[in-house]
């Protein structure tokens, strides 16, 4: 039996035609949704943003170093707070308000002096602040930020723990503030590169012993005179070095052991706050110079007036030496029979958001600039001179004698002064 196709009716094919383009139509309307407006569906078609801006954060939302934890604290705003243990840092990408004003709200674990943490806003320097009280404090600095996205950063670069005691930062909370910062408030300076040049290059003052005798320092401390003596050899520059020796019992009053010589009457050289100065000089250890890992030696003061040490010194601790100021920012292997040349650049101020320390060795930059205090305050507040002392003085317990040789001290007001950093 023969059979024929029947033919759809037209209605029918139309109806079909209809619906395929209708689902092609939405495919094609979803998808241009999708990509156009971030890949979502429904909702408000409006392009995504950066997250609204905010005026404060909790440290805890920070991404953190080793070194830094979060901690559980009845004290902190929501009872957590950061813990820098030691030198390390936290950051944050954070979308602030306006800002002319940055407070943190910190406290610190006092030993051998304060902690110190410091504030970066995309890499520029707004907060430095000696955390010197062990409940929660606040401490602000003038900053100019605008409103947007920016990288934050707190870090702590001045770590002690000596077996007695041990200095931690603890930070609760970053705000910025739009207001003006109120009459006292720390202000943290534009970095230094900012600053205009210091005017005229001049040396200051020379203890490089090229008179032939000590009579550029003023004083000396010996319980001999053969105890410093000056050498033709060996000597790094000129013609001259002086020679420093300390035998046991070499007690000078009721001090320690020591053979100095002492700059009491040039404030200019050293040390006024305010005055920005660079140092040059050359020392090297003898070949038997004795060390051990539980006493110091010292041979670079620049020393407080009145008693205790400080505010900066050159020591030896172990087998390395150190640069201590409020904790200890450089460190080196310690060589014996070998010249180590010094450039050390200065900012002398007790407020850390204003004095600064720089440290060429041998011609290589080993400490870049770092804000700290440079000087210690009085009762009263005000700042506590300085002035410079060389050669050796160290702990009561040794018992071998130690030799070191110094020369070429000279203070300027420029690198070029005192015979740059090379």
């Amino acid at each position: 039996m023969q059979t024929t196709d029947t033919p759809t009716p037209p209605s029918r094919t139309r109806r079909a035609g209809l619906v395929l383009a209708g689902l092609l139509l939405l495919a094609a309307g979803l998808a241009m949704g999708f990509f156009a407006f971030g890949g979502g569906y429904g909702g408000d078609p409006r392009p995504a943003t950066e997250a609204p801006p905010e005026s404060s954060f909790e440290a805890e939302r920070m991404s953190v170093e080793d070194g830094v934890e979060r901690i559980e604290d009845e004290g902190a705003g929501r009872g957590e707070a950061l813990r820098f243990a030691r030198d390390a840092s936290a950051s944050i990408r954070f979308t602030s308000v306006a800002a002319r004003r940055i407070t943190i709200r910190a406290r610190g674990d006092q030993c051998e002096g304060a902690p110190e943490a410091v504030v970066t806003v995309d890499g520029a320097r707004v907060l430095a602040a000696s955390v010197s009280s062990q409940s929660w404090q606040t401490y602000s600095g003038a900053a100019t930020v605008a409103a947007g996205a920016h990288r934050v950063e707190i870090s702590y670069a001045n770590n002690v723990s000596n077996g007695e005691c041990d200095r931690n930062l603890f930070v609760d909370r970053v705000t910025f503030d739009s207001t003006t910062p109120p009459a006292g408030t720390t202000s943290t300076p534009r970095p230094a590169q900012d600053a205009p040049p210091q005017a005229g290059s001049r040396v200051i003052w020379r203890g490089d012993f090229e008179s032939g005798d000590l009579e550029q320092w003023g004083t000396a401390q010996r319980v001999a005179d053969d105890r410093i003596q000056v050498v033709r050899s060996p000597t790094r520059q000129g013609g001259n070095a002086a020679r420093f020796e300390v035998r046991e019992g070499d007690n000078v009053g009721d001090g320690a052991p020591r053979a100095e010589l002492a700059l009491l009457n040039r404030r200019d050289a050293c040390c006024r706050e305010g005055d920005e100065r660079w140092y040059r000089w050359q020392t090297m250890f003898d070949r038997s110079f004795p060390t051990d890992p539980g006493r110091f030696v010292d041979f670079v003061q620049f020393k407080k007036d009145g008693e205790g040490g400080g505010p900066v010194t050159f020591m030896v601790w172990g087998e390395q030496m150190e640069m201590r100021a409020n904790g200890t920012h450089w460190k080196a292997p310690l060589r014996r029979g070998q010249w180590e040349d010094f450039v050390f650049h200065v900012k002398w101020s007790p407020d850390p958001t204003v004095g600064f320390v720089e440290l060429w060795r041998n011609g290589r930059l080993e400490l870049p600039r770092k804000y700290m205090l440079t000087m210690d305050r009085d009762a009263a507040g005000k700042a506590i001179p300085a002035y410079i002392k060389q050669g050796l003085y160290r702990s009561e317990d040794f018992t071998q004698t130690g030799v070191v040789f110094q020369d070429g001290m000279v203070a300027g007001t420029t690198a070029r002064a005192v015979g740059g950093t090379g």
